[in-house]
């Protein structure tokens, strides 16, 4: 029997809202969601690097919208900046 092939550890949850028709890889990954009033998705998603998931979050741009935890949220954020100061400087 070989131990610790199970696929990677979770360690949290974290919550997204996702534009409708966006973010298919996010959906097919959500263990909940409900929607939104304003026509959001809200998506809960395991993880178990936030750095990974914040790259993968900002890849959707604006149509997905980190809400929680505040380690991938951070992570988007600072992304997302970096991007738009590089297309700013290089303009």
């Amino acid at each position: 029997m070989i131990s610790g092939t199970d696929g990677p550890q979770v360690i949290g949850r974290a919550r997204v809202l996702a534009r409708p028709g966006s973010a298919h890889a996010l959906r097919r990954r959500a263990v909940a969601t409900t929607e939104d009033p304003q026509g959001w998705t809200e998506l809960t998603l395991e993880f178990g690097d936030a750095e990974s998931l914040a790259e993968e979050i900002a890849g959707f741009g604006p149509a997905v919208r980190a809400i929680e935890p505040p380690e991938v949220v951070q992570g988007v954020v600072r992304r997302l900046q970096a991007a738009l100061d590089a297309n700013r400087n290089g303009a």
